[in-house]
């Protein structure tokens, strides 16, 4: 008994130091999650792909499955019987559609910063941006 503890023992701190021998490497290595700043400015799909993302963020008020929406701009006048209220709104709520999203404001200033200051991508590439 003592002994099949001894060797399970070994075989574990074994296992445990054949795994973890290349730590630096590990640590070392870039996401492939994340695009960073340099790797951006590098190729034109990749600026491209973060437009996209861009635009898929942007948020959306007035669709043609929300039509009411468009009432709440004062753009249309509400035809249906309930609500002539949207036209006499005057204090709308800070929360009224949630969209004090700041990330997007700071991804969309850092993008147009960097990609200013970007010598990799070509001018008549940033032009057409």
């Amino acid at each position: 008994m003592k002994k099949s503890l001894i060797y399970f023992f070994l075989i574990i701190i074994t296992c445990l130091q054949i795994g973890c021998i290349k730590d630096s490497e590990f640590l070392t290595r870039k996401p492939t999650d994340v695009i960073g700043p340099d790797d951006l400015w590098t190729d034109n799909n990749l600026v491209l792909s973060v437009l996209a993302d861009f635009y898929d963020r942007y948020p959306d008020f007035q669709r043609i499955d929300r039509w009411w929406e468009y009432t709440n701009f004062e753009e249309a006048f509400p035809s249906a019987a309930g609500d002539y209220w949207r036209i006499q709104n005057t204090d709308w709520a800070y929360d009224w559609w949630s969209t004090w999203d700041y990330a997007f404001v700071r991804d969309l200033n850092m993008f147009i910063a960097t990609g200013t200051a970007s010598t990799t991508l070509a001018e008549a590439d940033k032009k057409g941006l």
